[in-house]
């Protein structure tokens, strides 16, 4: 990772002047940009943002080729917490940059920063293997209990 930014510590449970790790005691603390560097290409990438736009700063994001506004509410209460990711297999990346459209006024928190590569990112429907087997098991099931009656 490079850019300004440090890691903050926040017991569980409080809220550091708006901003606090979604999961643990440490998130990443930044009122300007940050860009992360991975060491292959990845399909998908998502984040937890926290305290993003309560001093009307919005992220964005730009992977290798694509640019992305991350939605959020613009001059809210602060600590309020998003997940934004973005799936693209057709052209994996491997850097990633933040940017704050209201750069150092409005201070973010990034937690749980998730990657995933082209192998992970799996159809939602079962083969046609797994509709074999199950109309197996259920022309056996129907077949006992003709048999039984």
């Amino acid at each position: 990772m490079s850019g300004s930014g440090v890691i903050a510590t926040v017991p569980t449970g409080t809220n550091g002047a708006g901003r606090y790790p979604t999961s643990g005691d440490n998130f990443w603390n930044t009122s300007t940009s940050l860009v992360v560097t991975l060491s292959a290409p990845v399909a998908a990438f998502g984040f937890y943002g926290v305290d993003i736009g309560d001093f009307n700063g919005q992220v964005t994001v730009t992977t290798d080729s694509t640019f992305y506004n991350v939605g959020n509410t613009l001059n809210g209460l602060g600590g309020a917490v998003l997940f934004w990711g973005v799936i693209d297999t057709a052209n994996p990346f491997s850097t990633i940059t933040f940017g704050n459209t209201n750069s150092g006024t409005d201070v973010f928190g990034f937690d749980q920063m998730t990657v995933g590569d082209v192998q992970q990112v799996v159809a939602p429907f079962p083969e046609p293997s797994t509709w074999t087997l199950l109309g197996s098991a259920l022309a056996g099931i129907c077949f006992l209990r003709r048999r039984m009656s």
